[in-house]
This record gives structure tokens, C-alpha cells and sequence, in this order.
């Protein structure tokens, strides 16, 4: 009779799995011919790191992958580290890079703020107590306001340092953009709610002006529609349109809740340009999908 070790099995298991994950990382870094025509598009939080690249001149080529980040790492920052280096698709030459930070330190400003850094730091240093991070301002096209934003300095350092010819703008950059551009010939105020399985973004908008830009975390749908009617409640957005943008399950839970308190909430027409890239381009992260629009 022949009594085998469980543990050795075990073990065996992994490293098959281990090499089989390392094999399907450089298979799918091979399958870029030449990235100087592709971009890369990251979305980078404390605990996840979301990848988007594609090449627009070619139709499904896009590549999406999630990656949870080690938890157990020491710090955020080495977690992300790991990441990134045991990613070889990373590490290609890219003909444009975009890192969009989820950072809780943003805030709306008056558009002067982005001629004068000392205004900026002092907005930040008075909204966040403590602040030490690399101070950002993002033009948005809006007439009225632009988008303030903190960094961690030495996340900021690395993904200039690694990255060659990156960009780093805030996660409600994009957003604020895009949904600024898609209501310029709309005469009527636009309220636009990005949702993800873990938080939500608000923005709402009236001809070309920002009326409204933030980002809730949220433990239960019920929470995430709850500040959805309390902003329309307060900014005043009551009767305004409600659009419905993000990952398809938190999206689609979303929607069935708000359409019990609002009539006609509308998905947010997906750009047919990224839709181009591939089919798996719905389940990104809407952020990161029309990052790429907004440059």
C-alpha cells in the first residue's frame, strides 16, 4: 500500500499554481507586438491596484486585471511595490501611462487656485490637519472650479520613477472631465453617479459649470443610494437627470434602488471609442476607461 503525504501533495499543488500564474503574466506582457502604441491606465487605492491597457488602433485588444495587494506588507507603498515588479506586463515601455490615485484628499476650488501653489497648499492644509502630501491641481474645463489634490509623496515618487512620461491625477479627474464634456450642448443640470462595489462617485454639472464632485465609501447599496438622494436633496439637484456610470453589478443594484425615489435614471451611454477595445472594457473601472478620453 502506498500512503502518500498530504503535505507534499499541497505543496506540490501550489507551486504548480504559482507556475502556471508566472507563465500566464509573461504570456499576456508577450502579447503587446510594440507598447510604445498602447496605453497603460492604473488604478492605484491602499489595497488594490486596477489595470487597463489597450492599443487604439487596434479593436479588442484591451487587457484588464484586478490585483488585491498584500495586506501583510509592512506598508502601502512596499505592498504596491510588489505588485507592480511581479507584474512583468508593467514594466513594458508604454506610449502613454496614466495613474489615477484614489485619494481622500481632494477638494473643489475656485479656478484661480490653479495659478497660485500657496493658495492651493493653504486650501489643503486648512481642509486636511497634518497635511504632508505632493500638492496637485487639475483643470477640469469647468468655468467655475478646479479639482485640489493630495498625494502621498514618496506612492508619487515611485510612480514617476518607475513609470517613464506618466501622469497622475486624481480618481475624480477623469470623471469630472468626461462628464463636463459629454454636457456641454445640455441646458439642463446633469447629475452623473460612478459606481464601484466599494464607493461611489457624485458629479453633477450645468453647462460647463461643476456643481458637485465627491467620493463616498459605502458598506451596502442602501448606503451608496442614501447619499445619492441626500446630495440631490441638499445641492439643490432634485429634478435634475440622474445618470448611472460604473461596473455593471454595483451599477446595475444601484439604479434599481434610486428608480423606487426618482423617475427615468438612465445608464450613462458607454463611449463607443473604448467599447471598441474590447468587450471586457464594461467591466473595468469607468474612471480608468475614459481616462484615455480626457487627454
Amino acid at each position: 500500500m502506498c500512503i502518500r503525504d498530504s503535505r507534499a501533495t499541497d505543496r506540490g499543488f501550489r507551486e504548480i499554481s504559482l507556475y502556471l500564474q508566472i507563465m500566464d503574466k509573461k504570456l499576456e506582457s508577450e502579447l503587446i507586438g510594440n507598447p510604445l502604441h498602447w496605453r497603460l491606465a492604473l488604478g492605484i487605492s491602499s489595497t488594490e491596484l486596477e489595470i487597463v491597457a489597450h492599443s487604439p488602433s487596434e479593436d479588442n485588444s484591451l487587457i484588464h486585471r484586478h490585483i488585491d495587494l498584500d495586506s501583510t506588507a509592512p506598508t502601502p507603498l512596499q505592498a504596491l511595490e510588489k505588485a507592480v515588479y511581479d507584474t512583468p506586463l508593467l514594466l513594458l515601455d508604454f506610449g502613454r501611462i496614466s495613474c489615477v490615485i484614489n485619494t481622500s484628499q481632494t477638494i473643489v476650488a475656485p479656478p484661480e487656485v490653479a495659478d497660485d501653489a500657496e493658495a492651493a497648499l493653504e486650501l489643503m492644509e486648512m481642509s486636511f490637519p497634518g497635511y504632508v502630501s505632493e500638492t496637485a491641481v487639475s483643470p477640469l474645463g469647468a468655468s467655475n472650479a478646479v479639482l485640489v489634490s493630495g498625494y502621498d509623496i514618496e506612492t508619487a515618487s515611485f510612480l514617476r520613477r518607475t513609470f517613464f512620461n506618466t501622469t497622475l491625477a486624481p480618481r475624480l479627474e477623469p470623471l469630472c472631465r468626461y462628464f463636463l464634456g459629454v454636457s456641454r450642448r445640455v441646458n439642463t443640470p446633469r447629475m452623473f453617479v460612478n459606481a464601484g462595489p466599494r464607493a461611489i462617485d457624485i458629479v453633477a454639472v450645468d453647462r460647463g459649470r461643476l456643481l458637485v464632485a465627491n467620493t463616498f465609501r459605502y458598506d451596502t447599496p442602501d448606503d451608496a443610494a442614501y447619499y445619492v438622494m441626500a446630495i440631490r436633496r441638499d445641492a439643490p439637484l432634485s429634478d435634475c437627470e440622474l445618470l448611472v456610470s460604473g461596473q455593471p453589478a454595483a451599477r446595475d443594484t444601484l439604479m434599481g434602488l434610486l428608480r423606487r425615489f426618482v423617475p427615468g435614471v438612465m445608464p450613462v451611454i458607454f463611449p463607443s471609442e473604448m467599447f471598441r477595445a474590447g468587450r471586457e472594457a464594461m467591466n473595468c473601472p469607468f474612471e480608468l476607461i475614459v481616462q484615455p478620453l480626457c487627454e
